[in-house]
């Protein structure tokens, strides 16, 4: 692994860290705000929140293991077992995440077509993180050895995940944005603020993720 490797893994481990805060303080504001909403989603909530504690463990091991054989160049070109668990993680999320805008979407829009086209786009992103961390956990792989085999996997991974969050972003803005018409001026509002978060969400602040192994 390279300097500039090394650089781009600590930079996008503490990156994700922050926005962690941030995951944990919208976490905190909405069960002091909607204390009513139904158990399952508060429970949905708590489950990806907790994930991403799991996760966030991960890849802090990952780059302390990086950095404390930064002198042992024998062992810094493999890759952590902690990078690879965090794959596993990353595709319960995906399930739990994707699976609830696919809900949404369907709710706004009564019709499944493309709730199950993103549901198939999100298991096409489930069933790759398995096979990377099936396939590699057993083998301690080092970096060169993970590049030449299954780059691939991690292109096709990113092209879905961009695919998959553009396709919710914009349907729900759009289907949200019909229900204006149907609606008084101050659920208007809300419905705007409702869109913008949802282009947000979806499109602008996408996460960094570190344990999509981009730093090869």
């Amino acid at each position: 692994m390279s300097n500039s490797n090394l650089g781009a893994l600590e930079i996008g481990t503490l990156l994700s860290f922050s926005l962690f805060g941030v995951t944990t303080t919208q976490a905190y504001t909405y069960y002091s705000r909607f204390p009513n909403d139904s158990r399952n989603l508060k429970l949905l909530v708590a489950v990806v929140w907790f994930l991403e504690v799991a996760y966030g463990i991960c890849i802090g091991q990952t780059l302390y293991e990086t950095v404390s054989n930064y002198i042992h160049l024998d062992r810094l070109g493999y890759l952590p077992p902690t990078l690879l668990i965090s794959e596993g993680i990353t595709a319960a999320i995906i399930i739990c995440v994707q699976g609830f805008f696919s809900f949404r979407i369907y709710r706004l829009s009564q019709s499944p077509y493309i709730p199950v086209f993103n549901c198939i786009l999100f298991l096409t992103r489930l069933a790759l993180y398995i096979f990377l961390l099936v396939y590699w956990s057993p083998r301690s792989p080092t970096v060169i050895e993970f590049e030449n085999h299954s780059a691939w996997v991690l292109y096709v991974n990113w092209s879905v995940s961009v695919a998959n969050d553009v396709i919710v972003a914009v349907t729900l803005s759009y289907w949200l944005y019909r229900q204006r018409k149907s609606v008084d001026i101050r659920t208007v509002a809300l419905i705007d603020k409702i869109i913008k978060w949802s282009l947000e969400t979806g499109v602008l602040l996408r996460r960094v993720l570190p344990c999509d192994l981009s730093f090869i």
